[in-house]
């Protein structure tokens, strides 16, 4: 298994952060939200959004950045961040396979 990687997101990584964060209020909100809403969330509408996310903040050159983690080609995390540093880590996203591992040894 390859190290983890930080990177600055991309737009070819628009679709592996909906996939992250779709998996992720499926799974920290189940029985919170009704599983009808949770269920119908779309991979698909997320892409779009993450993808003119990225775009506009690539285009505006704005200093709110977001960061994934890569692992063997594969982004197993996201971060958004204002004037992003590790310690400044606003939101965490995970997929809840990679609950509570270690990235995080990698920024600080």
């Amino acid at each position: 298994m390859e190290p983890v990687s930080i990177r600055p997101a991309g737009l070819d990584d628009a679709r592996a952060i909906a996939e992250i964060h779709v998996r992720a209020w499926q799974w920290a909100y189940r029985g919170q939200i009704p599983d009808e809403i949770l269920d119908g969330l779309s991979v698909e509408h997320r892409e779009q959004g993450w993808r003119r996310q990225l775009s506009e903040l690539r285009t505006a050159g704005f200093s709110h950045r977001i960061w994934v983690a890569d692992r063997d080609g594969k982004v197993v995390k996201i971060y958004t961040g204002n004037e992003w540093t590790p310690a400044q880590i606003v939101a965490d996203l995970q997929q809840p396979l990679h609950f509570f591992h270690r990235i995080a040894r990698k920024l600080f």
